[in-house]
């Protein structure tokens, strides 16, 4: 006898479906009857009191799995095909119990907790459904579309959430569906557009209206994702309409009220790849390839720029991102769900999405009514890229969702057609670790020849071949390299190169192959592990560049969110921690740990919570009107990582003289039109605009023949200097950093922009805060200012393909810009 327990949340608690019209709304889940099945069909699942395990279903018969110590029992109802009558008659339903090995099973996400040893990840979700889609959804499911519709978003929720849950990510995140809302008509506020940017940005702001505010409310939500039947495209600058795109999400974005939101298409199953590509970019994923400049692979995984068949796993590039991003604070609105420990199958009662809707409903809403799976394509190869018929004609679609039948008694799993009762998977599992290598360093030193800024670094490997994981089985769970740092006697006896050097013999080679760069390089302090371990080399026109070069191992950095010591490791600043566990990835043994580099948790100054605490000098661009800038930091706890932005402050008065802004671009310009006659020479501000609302942080050289036709220009060369201000007159506070417009609040940072790094920000730690130390190169800020440099080459970055014309009604300065300039100039 197997003591039993009903589960209760397969769906949130305060799961809500909402049927919102012109003039009223309508909560689906209290008061329509389609959804009493979803509700009875919960209270029909059970989980085994301990010391037991199982997940049965005990409605419509008994389906599920009850594990033993030494095998798992499947069980399922006997398909009526093979009952006889007189178990139909006699009420009686046989079942078909298959016992397999629990050490060479194939885990049912469904049925087993993977164990992982991490915290658990989970995105409280809303889900919002435009009329568009749902009009889509009608042409497919005329009966029943609202009951149909939930049916397909809850399963597609559910299938995005297995790509989140396989073991290539290295942890599972787990998708609470707080909301789910079809809009029949659209909300006030709402201003819905197949220009995706447009839709995103309306989108982003009228739900964070709609969520409730506070973490602690039961309705609200962490991500919101809205559903589209529209065609999205983009709108370059130039007006080029591109339809090549189906989703589009802030960068990092997530538990931003602002900024944790995503549009997609979601006509058809292959949204599930689109959904969890941009939530991928919203938990801080890049695309995978050398344009992100990362070296993954970019046509095999899931955040590959494009679709395409078989990208059902997650890159290292993209689980080491999503790792970088739960270690923010900003991430922490992930870890508060309080789950009953319960895989969330959304409404799924033990099936996957494959067994909810098969390979020719798939194609269906793919394709449109009469596509079905082509019966040219074998069905084992569904599962890496399903093929669709219609009227003669075949398409590819994309990977079968999991569960999918692909065959007799075998279904898609992670991408492979298996046996559903035979397939035997292995995890893998390491092999001992190697015995360390030798100490090895490059023997950096700071300015003044010191050895504190580099240390020795000794590296182990170990490989997961004990065994393999074969048959869709777990990777290892881990590194494969650890290391530990040592002392590098052999520094003493050689020439010492200084960080500064090392960067700059980088630059100036490659100074041979890019005539834009001065030779000369520097190392950034930055809040990004890779800034902090990349060369910059200077450019002739101001401000850095980077190819990807990045710092040996063992070379000090800097990221002021590290407490202990933390050094370059395969391009990454890496924290090393005092310990005795050989199991620590980045290890200071303990014979080190007396050396004073190191320090007390227990005995740093005490750090305010949650104001911004400054960790840079106050530095001004010289320009009128501007304003100062520094970095700050804040933490939201005591031992929480900072948070990094820039503020405004105070003026100093380094500044023997001051320009204005026009002076500043004019200086420019003058420099380009010896080179290009067609410029007047003359530089300004322009004004921002809706379509380009950072206009105003870039510098405008005038047309020499047409007296309101400008021309911008590109890159860090072309942008307005740091601190300048570009709200022309508006109430808001709005000031240039980077080439953008930010705006600013009432604490004097930036309102819903991080900026982590500003190059050559000489940053402050007193001794009792840190008593390691690193000497950053201490420019003057005016370097900052690429915009006073002239470029020596040819060539000049201005954008002659994109001239803004200014409305001369709007244009302030032409009476005093003709006396200037003495020219005549011809209206376009």
């Amino acid at each position: 006898m197997i003591p039993l327990k009903p589960v209760h949340k397969l769906l949130d608690p305060h799961f809500i479906v909402i049927s919102r019209w012109k003039n009223n709304s309508s909560l689906i889940s209290g008061n329509e009857d389609f959804l009493k099945n979803w509700t009875k069909s919960a209270s029909c699942i059970y989980t085994a009191e301990p010391p037991f395990k199982a997940s049965l279903n005990l409605c419509r018969g008994i389906t599920g799995i009850i594990t033993t110590e030494n095998n798992d029992y499947i069980v399922n109802p006997l398909p009526k095909r093979l009952m006889k009558n007189s178990s139909l008659k006699n009420g009686k339903l046989p079942h078909l119990i298959v016992k397999r090995s629990s050490g060479n099973s194939v885990e049912n996400d469904n049925a087993h907790q993977r164990v992982m040893h991490h915290l658990p990840v989970h995105i409280e979700t809303a889900v919002f459904v435009d009329n568009d889609l749902f009009k889509h959804m009608t042409t497919n499911f005329p009966k029943d579309t609202e009951r149909e519709l939930v049916n397909f978003v809850l399963t597609m929720v559910n299938a995005v959430q297995l790509l989140y849950h396989d073991p290539s990510l290295g942890r599972p995140v787990s998708f609470v569906v707080k909301r789910l809302e079809i809009l029949h008509v659209d909300p006030i506020g709402l201003s819905r557009s197949a220009d995706i940017d447009h839709y995103l940005g309306s989108f982003c702001t009228w739900q964070e209206s709609e969520n409730p505010t506070g973490d602690s409310d039961p309705l609200h939500w962490d991500h919101a994702l809205m559903l589209t039947g529209l065609d999205l495209y983009v709108l370059s600058k130039n007006g080029k309409i591109t339809k090549q795109v189906v989703g589009l999400a802030p960068v990092a974005g997530m538990c931003n009220p602002t900024s944790s939101c995503t549009v997609n298409e979601g006509r058809h199953f292959e949204s599930v790849y689109v959904v969890a590509h941009e939530i991928g970019h919203n938990l801080g994923m890049r695309h995978d390839g050398p344009l992100a400049d990362n070296n993954c692979d970019p046509g095999s995984y899931l955040m590959s720029p494009t679709l395409g068949s078989g990208k059902i796993t997650w890159s290292s590039c993209s689980r080491e991102y999503l790792d970088q991003f739960l270690r923010t604070p900003q991430s922490h609105c992930l870890m508060d769900h309080n789950s009953s420990g319960v895989q969330l199958d959304h409404g799924g009662h033990g099936t996957l999405p494959g067994e909810r809707f098969n390979a020719d409903q798939q194609c269906m809403l793919k394709y449109g009514s009469g596509s079905k799976h082509a019966s040219t394509q074998p069905v084992g190869e569904i599962c890496h890229d399903l093929h669709c018929a219609r009227d003669g004609y075949t398409w590819t679609s994309h990977p079968a969702l999991e569960g999918t039948s692909c065959g007799t008694e075998k279904w898609c799993r992670s991408g492979r057609c298996i046996g559903r009762n035979n397939g035997h998977s292995q995890s893998g599992g390491w092999s001992d670790w190697s015995p360390y290598s030798d100490c090895a360093s490059a023997c950096l030193s700071d300015d003044r020849g010191h050895l504190i800024a580099s240390t020795g670094v000794m590296v182990a490997t170990r490989l997961c071949n004990s065994p393999r994981p074969e048959n869709g089985g777990d990777p290892c769970i881990g590194s494969d390299k650890k290391y530990k740092m040592c002392v590098p006697h052999q520094c003493n006896n050689i020439p010492r190169t200084s960080i500064r050097n090392f960067a700059s013999d980088i630059c100036m080679r490659a100074r041979e192959i890019d005539q834009d760069l001065i030779g000369t390089g520097v190392q950034k302090f930055s809040s990004s592990p890779e800034e902090a371990c990349t060369v910059w080399c200077d450019r002739r026109g101001g401000g850095h560049i980077t190819k990807g070069w990045t710092f040996p191992d063992g070379t000090a950095c800097q990221t002021h969110n590290k407490p202990r010591p933390t050094y370059c490791i395969s391009g990454l600043c890496q924290e090393f921690k005092c310990s005795n566990n050989e199991e620590d990835v980045f290890l200071v043994p303990a014979g080190l740990c007396k050396n004073s580099i190191f320090f007390s948790r227990d005995k740093r100054r005490e750090v305010p919570v949650g104001v911004w605490i400054p960790v840079s000098d106050c530095y001004w661009s010289c320009v009128t009107p501007a304003s100062g800038l520094r970095l700050v930091e804040k933490r939201a706890c005591r031992y929480c990582n900072a948070t990094t932005t820039v503020q405004l402050c105070k003026n100093n008065n380094m500044c023997t003289s001051t320009k204005s802004i026009s002076e500043r671009a004019t200086a420019l310009c003058s420099q380009y039109s010896e080179k290009v006659r067609r410029l007047s020479g003359l530089g300004m501000q322009l004004s921002a605009t809706v379509e380009d609302p950072d206009r105003a942080c870039r510098v405008a050289c005038q047309d020499g023949q047409v007296f309101n036709r400008f021309y911008l220009v590109n890159g860090e060369e072309g942008w307005i200097p740091y601190g300048s201000d570009c709200s022309r007159d508006q109430l808001t506070q709005k000031h240039c950093v980077s080439g953008r417009c930010l705006e600013f609040g009432s604490d004097d940072t930036p309102i819903n922009d991080l900026v982590t790094s500003l190059p050559n920000f000489h940053i402050r730690h007193s001794r009792d805060l840190h008593r390691f130390h690193l000497k950053f190169d201490d420019y003057n800020y005016s370097n900052i200012d690429i915009s006073l440099n002239i470029p020596t080459t040819a060539s000049v970055p201005i954008d002659f393909d994109s001239p803004v014309h200014i409305d001369l009604q709007e244009f302030p300065f032409m009476n005093e810009i003709k006396k200037k300039n003495k020219l005549q100039y011809n209206v376009f």
